[in-house]
């Protein structure tokens, strides 16, 4: 099962929603770390309806065509959590555009690696300062079992990894500020 029909399972878990929401929700990473287009989105959930993960309910829609409101069903529920209750992946390195640049840079004179570096920096201050306002509006105690418990500790990991993005920065521009 791929990692997107993951993500529209652990959406429609927590509530039913239509096609267009679920987009709307993905343009913005789910959880922090995963994000999908219309394009993808819409023949996921075609899919997943046609293998009784999720059903679909037309409602009234602003649109000329019948919106779809999409819920888990039970093979849904049942899909997403043998997947949760299935070993974790390894960890496996991603497709980082910006790594790819920094593996290769050793090509660019160092004024130009240090201010990529830079504006890789005031990007990850930006996401901190997001990812902090976002936890400010979290209980300061979250209970198991509520469905925000896991996007707060989603969020926690993403802050840390935004923290250790911030410090690597920092490292490296001292390292071409030493020459």
């Amino acid at each position: 099962m791929s990692g997107l029909r993951h993500a529209i399972l652990g959406l429609l878990a927590r509530q039913p929603y239509t096609g267009y929401q679920i987009a709307q929700l993905m343009k913005r990473p789910v959880g922090y770390f995963w994000q999908a287009r219309h394009s993808q989105i819409y023949p996921e959930l075609e899919s997943m309806s046609h293998d009784d993960l999720v059903a679909a309910t037309v409602i009234n829609g602003p649109g000329p065509r019948p919106t779809k409101e999409y819920r888990l069903t039970t093979a849904g529920r049942t899909a997403l959590l043998d997947w949760l209750g299935s070993p974790v992946s390894p960890l496996s390195a991603g497709r980082d555009d910006f790594e790819l640049r920094i593996w290769s840079a050793w090509l660019l004179p160092p004024d130009q690696v240090a201010a990529m570096i830079s504006e890789r920096r005031a990007m990850v201050l930006e996401r901190q300062s997001e990812y902090r306002a976002i936890l400010a509006s979290f209980p300061t105690r979250m209970s198991h079992g509520d469905p925000r418990s896991g996007e707060w500790m989603t969020l926690q990991m993403g802050l840390g990894y935004e923290e250790h993005r911030l410090a690597w920065c920092d490292r490296m521009l001292l390292t071409l500020a030493a020459g």
